[in-house]
C-alpha cells in the first residue's frame, strides 16, 4: 500500500492504480478530535512529523479549540482553534469538519483560505440528528 504524504504521493500512487487496475490501496493517517494534542498547539508538529496529515476539531466532546455538535456548549473557533486553523494551512493539512458544532463549521468555512472536508456525516434533512450537517453547510463545504 502507498503512504499518503502529500499530493506527489497521492498522484504517484494515482497513477500506479491505474497501471495495477486497482490492485493497491492507499492510507492517509487522520485524528478524530484534536483531544489528541492534549491542548498544546504545538503538538501539531508533533502528529505531522509522525505523517498525520488530517485532523478534526472535535470528536463527541467540545475542547480549547472548538464545539463539538454532541458538546455542551457547541461553540464556534477560540482563539486557540483559530490558531490552530493558522498552523493546519500552513502545513497543508486537511481540515476535517466530522462531528463539529454548527458554530465552529461557520467560523471554519469563513477562516479557511483551502478547501475543507467532511469524512463522514449525514445530511439532517434527510435524518434529523444533531451530528448530521444541515443543507447550507454542506453546499458551502462542496463550493
Amino acid at each position: 500500500f502507498y503512504f499518503i504524504k502529500s499530493q506527489n504521493d497521492l498522484m504517484q500512487y494515482m497513477e500506479r492504480r491505474a497501471l495495477l487496475e486497482n490492485q493497491i490501496t492507499a492510507i492517509i493517517f487522520a485524528i478524530e478530535g484534536v483531544q489528541a494534542l492534549d491542548g498544546d498547539i504545538d503538538n501539531i508538529d508533533v502528529i505531522y512529523d509522525h505523517g498525520v496529515r488530517m485532523v478534526g476539531y472535535s470528536h463527541f466532546h467540545d475542547t480549547e479549540f472548538g464545539g463539538a455538535a454532541s458538546g455542551r456548549t457547541k461553540h464556534g473557533l477560540t482563539d486557540l482553534g483559530r490558531d490552530l486553523l493558522k498552523r493546519m494551512e500552513e502545513k497543508q493539512m486537511i481540515i476535517d469538519l466530522a462531528h463539529a458544532s454548527e458554530a465552529l463549521i461557520d467560523d471554519v468555512l469563513q477562516l479557511a483560505t483551502r478547501p475543507v472536508i467532511v469524512s463522514h456525516t449525514g445530511l439532517d434533512s434527510l435524518c434529523p440528528s444533531p451530528r448530521n450537517l444541515k443543507d447550507h453547510h454542506m453546499k458551502l463545504i462542496a463550493e
